[in-house]
């Protein structure tokens, strides 16, 4: 694509807009995963079945781009699309579901109605416009490479685990700083924006949008029982305040219970 003078005059660049775009959905985000961590850290096999419906969104991802890296969009990000040298998770992420879930992993994380919504508009995108797949892309694998790192070393001390097991997708290879891989693909990302069109920059954000509203789908759709639930809470509070919490927690499981039967 050839530049527009539209497209030079713009500024900031489009990660920036990106961001600025998508503040109020990221903000939603970050409030839900945090709620969903309290609990999901209480038992290895929960989070090994939360990070299962990650890997579908990752190894989809993944796929579609790499079946579109002859694109002219794409061809730059080869270096950085890529599990041994860049930002590519699905080898961490099968890692890790082997290690919290055992060798027929795959039978116990079948995807839920809003992971497979996902899968399918990644895969749709990856035939009809490769270089959405970008906003996608910026909007999961930076933020592993960003607050990840912060869920990777909160999963290591809560969920107990043993050195070098259990936080694989959340690597990156020591040959390149996390600060490297994410400004560069910043930077190619941006460059690429000032070449597009009016329509494809709107798209961009759009996509961008769309993946937040998709992970917050997502993990609303994850169940988890009243035990975890339970042990999650009482985390949250202080020992004097415990008893309580656990007398309204046993009140609302009756509720609806008697809900239930009626």
């Amino acid at each position: 694509m050839e530049p527009s003078s539209e497209a030079n005059a713009r500024a900031p660049g489009l990660t920036a807009v990106m961001s600025a775009s998508s503040r109020k959905v990221h903000d939603y985000s970050n409030g839900l995963v945090q709620l969903r961590l309290v609990v999901l850290f209480t038992d290895r096999q929960l989070w090994g079945r939360a990070l299962g419906s990650f890997y579908h969104v990752y190894h989809a991802l993944e796929g579609a781009v790499e079946e579109a890296l002859q694109h002219p969009d794409l061809k730059p990000f080869a270096e950085d699309l890529s599990a041994t040298t860049g930002m590519f998770r699905t080898p961490g992420f099968e890692e890790d579901l082997c290690f919290f879930l055992g060798c027929h992993w795959p039978d116990k994380i079948l995807p839920g109605p809003a992971v497979s919504k996902y899968v399918d508009h990644l895969q749709l995108l990856g035939k009809t416009h490769p270089t959405l797949l970008l906003a996608h892309v910026y909007t999961q694998h930076l933020a592993m490479l960003s607050g990840g790192q912060v869920i990777k070393r909160l999963a290591r001390k809560r969920l107990e685990l043993p050195e070098d097991y259990g936080t694989k997708a959340f690597d990156v290879s020591e040959k390149l700083s996390l600060n490297t891989l994410r400004q560069r693909f910043k930077d190619k990302l941006d460059t690429l924006g000032k070449t597009m069109s009016a329509e494809t920059w709107q798209q961009m954000l759009e996509e961008h949008q769309y993946a937040f509203k998709a992970n917050n789908q997502i993990i609303s759709e994850f169940r988890v029982g009243w035990l975890p639930f339970t042990r999650g809470i009482v985390r949250l509070v202080p020992p004097i305040a415990q008893v309580s919490v656990l007398l309204c927690v046993a009140v609302a499981a009756a509720v609806a219970l008697t809900r239930i039967s009626h």
